[in-house]
């Protein structure tokens, strides 16, 4: 015969550990995912919306210039330059190109709403951004304000249900929402302690070396999207834009147009350069039809030795490109 194994008797007591020890560990997890991501830029993006958000609602000063649009502007505009060159207080609150130019119009929008108006508010974007369709519900979770601020927000935006489920485990569940980021993490732990680039107290952001490789490869993919995708200017963009020259009419400072810092690559490559070409038509004619509004038509080029990516330029370069910048401002 067998011997028989002997379970231990079960009681209330023992079916409740069991099944909140495991509950416990995920929300202590959870807790501990949630300050990380909060302190840390591994998740680059999310970190620095977050602290481009942070900038704006909470200047040191308030500001005379402000720098708007994607990471073109982000590395390539030097808050700092604008600074010493105009003797004004400037900063850099440009964040990032999947967020279309509707997250710039958010973010300005409610600065305005909480602090005086500049006197320049300088709107830079790379070619290939405006025709990209805002994804809204994945662009809420990153902006620091109390939960229903999307009711504020102007152009205005309201999430059903669903969306705000998602802006919620974003927020409030990074061990479900950022699963990708965690298991990129456990792939390369080192990468969570090490950072490509640096962001200044103004909010300028700035590369700290070259990566020919990343260069070469991200050149191609904005060469294929020019031939793939015919130039226009997303629905979201169109608002957006549309916000902009309305809040400086409203409150009277001067907006500046213009595209961002390009690897001279890709200028002279035909279909991008007909690509380009149409989004200059299109900058230069919506500054023609709004009052208050200006675009710096010169298109700034610059090699490989001072590019981490076809829109991202060195320190050197972004000083250069906002001098550039200002020498076309009346």
């Amino acid at each position: 015969m067998l011997p028989s194994e002997k379970l231990p008797q079960a009681n209330w007591r023992t079916l409740a550990i069991s099944a909140l020890t495991p509950l416990l560990v995920a929300a202590l997890l959870n807790l501990a995912l949630l300050w990380w991501f909060q302190d840390s830029p591994y998740n680059r993006g999310f970190w620095l919306v977050q602290q481009k958000w942070n900038l704006a609602l909470n200047p040191p000063a308030p500001a005379d210039w402000l720098v708007m649009g994607d990471s073109s502007a982000s590395f390539g505009v030097s808050a700092s330059t604008l600074s010493q060159q105009k003797g004004v207080v400037a900063y850099n609150l440009a964040t990032t190109g999947d967020r279309t130019v509707l997250d710039g119009a958010w973010l300005l929008s409610t600065y305005l709403q909480k602090h005086p108006a500049p006197k320049v508010v300088l709107l830079v974007h790379a070619p290939t951004v405006w025709y990209l369709e805002a994804q809204k519900a994945t662009m809420l979770p990153q902006i620091p304000l109390a939960w229903g601020f999307w009711e504020q927000l102007q152009p205005s935006f309201q999430p059903s249900l669903r969306e705000q489920w998602t802006v919620l485990q974003w927020r409030y569940l990074p061990l479900i929402a950022q699963n990708r980021t965690l298991t990129e993490f456990m792939r390369h732990p080192r990468s969570a302690f090490t950072l490509d680039f640096t962001m200044q107290a103004d909010g300028s952001t700035q590369y700290l070396g070259l990566k020919p490789d990343h260069l070469a490869k991200t050149a191609s993919d904005q060469i294929y999207i020019t031939q793939v995708v015919p130039f226009n200017v997303a629905a979201d963009n169109r608002a957006a834009l549309e916000q902009y020259a309305k809040l400086a009419q409203q409150y009277g400072f001067q907006l500046y147009l213009s595209n961002g810092p390009i690897y001279d690559v890709l200028v002279q490559d035909e279909t991008y350069h007909a690509f380009l070409a149409q989004a200059e038509a299109m900058l230069a004619e919506f500054a023609s039809t709004h009052p208050h509004v200006t675009y710096l038509s010169q298109v700034q080029a610059f090699p490989s030795t001072v590019m981490e990516s076809p829109y991202h330029p060195l320190p050197t370069a972004a000083e250069q490109f906002t001098l550039g910048l200002l020498a076309q401002m009346p």
